[in-house]
């Protein structure tokens, strides 16, 4: 064979999720996800009135992205599912009175 030749550049990564992060900056450019607490915060005070206009006891999932949408919430399906255990829990919470049995 003939010389060792020697790279003069940047060494190229060697995985390819290495080359998808290459190109990418380690700061994010976009607006920042939301908590799940704060999703809820920001959500909670529609909830009654969705609740009331749909006739249900329990927000749906449905209903928890129209608010979202309406509002300008992103999240993304995997946060969906704790946001919404924890809206059902504040609003049952607030709804039921205490001490009453089932």
């Amino acid at each position: 064979p003939g010389p060792n030749r020697t790279r003069t550049g940047p060494l190229r990564p060697g995985s390819v999720r290495a080359r998808v992060h290459t190109g990418r900056s380690e700061r994010r450019t976009g607006p920042r996800r939301l908590s799940e607490a704060e999703v809820v915060e920001l959500v909670l005070p529609d909830v009654p009135a969705v609740l009331a206009a749909e006739g249900n006891e329990q927000i749906t999932r449905a209903q928890l992205r129209s608010i979202m949408r309406a509002r300008g919430i992103p999240l993304g399906n995997e946060h969906i599912g704790p946001v919404l255990t924890s809206l059902r829990a504040a609003t049952t919470s607030a709804t039921s009175p205490e001490g009453a049995t089932r």
